[in-house]
């Protein structure tokens, strides 16, 4: 698990994130490849957890071709409007609804029901719009991935399960 690396929420073009939902830094596209390029050896696999383009989603190749060359998995979520065969052309290697790498299912939006032992890794909540409550009262078997709250940076599945096990109940990561 140290040669995967996870990231959400990328928001390509999408000029709302920037002014008026989560007020990220204008040049925060930017940060994410630089970040992506810089900390994500090319031999490990990156999981996007969806919500990579809003606008121009032929840009996509750009974004990816120069900037993630590792292997690319796409878990798709609420604002996917392209085929599996676009993203494949946009050099992601895997598309999918979901994947399970042990006992994490890697969801964008997260799942309401998990078999016994199942932790659920996810994103979708912004800080303004969503919260675990509406999907699950049972906040313990989630990891949330928050673009924001990892200051754009992608980080390894073993990081953010150590993170998970070491949290206070009253956490939520």
């Amino acid at each position: 698990m140290k040669n995967i690396y996870i990231i959400a929420d990328s928001h390509f073009n999408h000029q709302d994130i920037i002014d008026k939902y989560e007020f990220r830094p204008i040049d925060y596209a930017r940060q994410i490849c630089r970040k992506i390029k810089n900390n994500v050896p090319t031999e490990s696999t990156l999981i996007h957890l969806w919500d990579v383009i809003f606008k121009k989603p032929y840009e996509l190749k750009w974004y990816l071709a120069s900037m993630w060359n590792m292997t690319k998995i796409l878990v798709k979520g609420n604002h996917d409007n392209k085929s599996n065969h676009f993203y494949h052309s946009m050099w992601f290697n895997l598309v999918v609804d979901e994947i399970k790498i042990g006992n994490i299912v890697f969801t964008h939006i997260p799942k309401t029901k998990l078999l016994k032992n199942e932790i659920n890794c996810h994103w979708h909540l912004h800080r303004n719009s969503h919260t675990i409550d509406e999907f699950t009262n049972t906040p313990d078997n989630y990891i949330l991935y928050s673009a924001e709250k990892e200051n754009y940076m992608p980080r390894r599945l073993d990081f953010l399960i150590k993170r998970h096990q070491n949290r206070t109940t009253s956490q939520y990561y």
